[in-house]
């Protein structure tokens, strides 16, 4: 393994670009099985509360993928 340098501000933005995509992922998500839901029982569970649920999920799990891909850009296997 080859320990490359990566820049603070590329990590600054692999942190913030996932953030931001793990909540898109999680809200759409949501919103399709809400609509599944809808379209099996006639019941539509798509509240506030669960997209609140989503930007939380996003904020927790973005970070930890950044880590993955930084720690993924830093240690490259040769």
């Amino acid at each position: 393994m080859e320990n490359k340098k990566i820049d603070i501000n590329v990590f600054a933005y692999l942190v913030v670009s996932f953030i931001v995509a793990m909540m898109l992922l999680f809200f759409s998500l949501n919103l399709i099985l809400s609509v599944v839901r809808f379209f099996k029982s006639g019941l539509f569970s798509f509240t506030w509360e669960t997209v609140i649920d989503c930007f939380i999920l996003g904020i927790i799990t973005g970070p930890i993928a950044a880590l993955g891909v930084w720690l993924m850009l830093r240690f490259r296997m040769r």
